[in-house]
């Protein structure tokens, strides 16, 4: 490549630095009491990443989270808990990487049955809590973990 079509290619290229927000989607349901370390989920660029009026990452774009930590409910009204990873989007034959990620505690039910019903402490000790769930739909807040250089069309 020649030193003019060099530059002609950069200045084509349109750089999103790290940082540059990123809203995701969840597409598949992740819960604590099934979910185990190193499970993946889908999400989805919900909506798109666009500088100087140009889309450089479409809404729709597809990528993948991971769980971090997964803890089902317990008895006595232990929650559930769950953290999981937006690892990365995959744009064509790119992959973009994601930082952000999501910590999720379940509701207590014991706090809710003993308003409730006025269940003594002896007897809540045997109500379990609820498990973490993060649900399809869910919007989550990521960020571009590097820089990434898109294509301008």
């Amino acid at each position: 490549m020649s030193f003019a079509t060099s530059i002609f290619a950069a200045a084509l290229a349109v750089a999103l630095p790290h940082g540059t927000p990123v809203r995701v989607m969840v597409t598949t349901e992740v819960t604590s009491r099934t979910a185990k370390p190193g499970d993946t989920f889908a999400i989805i660029v919900d909506s798109a990443v666009i500088q100087d009026g140009r889309t450089l990452i479409p809404a729709g774009t597809r990528g993948i989270g991971t769980v971090i930590t997964a803890r089902p409910a317990g008895i006595a009204g232990v929650n559930g808990q769950l953290t999981a990873r937006l690892a990365a989007l995959t744009l064509g034959n790119r992959s973009i990487t994601l930082a952000g990620g999501i910590a999720i505690t379940g509701a207590s039910q014991r706090s809710r049955i003993v308003a409730a019903a006025g269940i003594t402490s002896a007897v809540s000790r045997f109500a379990s809590g609820t498990n973490a769930i993060l649900k399809a739909g869910e919007i989550i807040d990521a960020e571009l973990a590097e820089d990434f250089a898109a294509d301008a069309e």
